[in-house]
């Protein structure tokens, strides 16, 4: 996702609850999943030069630095320098054809693989010279009675970003063998009789075809759990990701059949006399065999969806454990949100009026909707976004991006800045 400067801070006072799926540091810290390499290890260390008899010379120097890299900040990475003047086997054998300067896995043979399964391949990295080969991610693969299996590499610079300053976030995907148990990943550098520098910053490899933003990469012989994928920049409270969808460059994606998020008891929002619920959304319709899009719902409390014709309903449950008792019950006139544009509802409820804001500008009031007697007795309920607990078939289909509630009612000005900072940020 393109992300640009945003039109100021949006609100903070009374945030019980908030998710931003465009804030990589603090938010969204990437798709569930385990990094399977051991690091970025060299196997040059310090400086060393060698000269052969037959008057070759191979000199290399490598050391750990601190480096700042556009768009990922201060990063500490691994390089290694080299002047390598093999230009042929040499009439005595003394010769540097190939160095292996990095390896990703500890030792031969020790990353353990299954076999017939997507991996993809990920590497950020800078090298002076410009020069680019397909070994930078290479790879063997070993059946599991230790008989060779295959070996390539899948660096291409046709599938890489730049991200300033010669450095390259890069990635390629492959499929094992069907008979493959294990192998070993590193770099090999073949460019002759130049002085030259590689760096690398990360490197990844994980099961599965999704290549992740430099920012979201998961830290070598790690993994990222579907409760740590997505942080409640609210409160210290989890939300779990276990049923949510991404697309092939790790975005966040509600499928419309069956994904939601859990982000815990509806008793943890509710009974919320005045609030907020604003999300940021794109949708291009209903998902199959759906009859709405939930945006939130909390268990026999407020359901927040996008019905059928685009329209956007706002239902406040009663205290009978009915799906269709209602408190209160609005809808938006005059929008059809099924266009897949990115489009900013806010519902409030505030001592004298309900209100449904769509883009920054108020769509519907009610002055009725002030007058709510009783409060939600239910405990140990569900909380969700993207889906709506009460009833099936009411899974949201497209992206919510941005979901937040307030325990009070945002004001018209602070919902058109809030408008405004999603918006200009937003440029897909």
């Amino acid at each position: 996702m393109a992300v640009a400067q945003g039109y100021g801070k949006t609100s903070s006072n009374g945030l019980i609850f908030a998710y931003d799926a465009a804030d990589m540091v603090n938010s969204f810290k990437g798709k569930p999943g385990t990094n399977i390499l051991n690091g970025v290890l060299r196997n040059y260390d310090g400086y060393s030069i060698t000269n052969y008899s037959n008057g070759k010379l191979f000199e290399t120097n490598g050391y750990t630095e601190v480096v700042n890299i556009p768009t990922l900040g201060t990063t500490t990475v691994e390089s290694i320098e080299i002047n390598n003047v093999y230009s042929g086997y040499g009439d005595d054998g003394n010769y540097n054809c190939c160095p292996n300067l990095f390896r990703y896995s500890n030792s031969w043979r020790s990353t353990q693989l299954q076999g017939n399964t997507n991996y993809t391949y990920e590497i950020v990295y800078k090298c002076d010279s410009g020069y680019t080969n397909p070994n930078y991610m290479y790879h063997y693969e070993y059946r599991a009675d230790s008989t060779y299996n295959t070996e390539f590499g899948v660096h291409d610079n046709s599938r890489r970003t730049e991200l300033g300053d010669g450095w390259y976030h890069a990635w390629g995907s492959f499929t094992t063998q069907p008979s493959t148990a294990d192998g070993y990943f590193g770099c090999w550098y073949y460019n002759y009789n130049t002085k030259d520098k590689l760096s690398i910053a990360k490197i990844s490899l994980q099961e599965g075809l999704s290549v992740l933003p430099p920012k979201q990469l998961i830290t070598p012989n790690t993994s990222r759990s579907v409760t740590a994928s997505l942080v409640n920049i609210a409160v210290d409270r989890t939300i779990d990701a276990t049923n949510l969808s991404y697309s092939a460059t790790g975005e966040m994606l509600f499928d419309g059949v069956d994904d939601r998020l859990y982000i815990g008891n509806s008793t943890n929002y509710l009974p919320l006399e005045y609030h907020t619920f604003e999300s940021y959304v794109k949708t291009p319709g209903l998902g199959s065999g759906m009859n709405s899009c939930g945006i939130f719902g909390l268990t026999y409390g407020i359901i927040i969806q996008i019905v059928s014709g685009g329209v956007v309903s706002y239902y406040a449950y009663n205290t009978d454990n009915s799906p269709t008792v209602y408190l209160f019950a609005m809808e938006s006139t005059g929008v059809n949100l099924f266009d897949n544009n990115w489009h900013h509802i806010v519902c409030t409820r505030s001592s004298t009026s309900v209100n449904i804001y769509i883009d920054g500008v108020l769509n519907i009031t009610s002055a009725n909707g002030g007058a709510w007697s009783g409060t939600n007795i239910w405990a140990n309920m569900e909380a969700l976004v993207g889906d709506n607990p009460n009833n099936v078939g009411y899974k949201f289909n497209g992206k919510i991006n941005v979901a937040k509630i307030y325990n009070r009612a945002l004001g018209a000005a602070e919902i058109l800045q809030n408008y405004r900072h999603y918006k200009n940020r937003s440029l897909i």
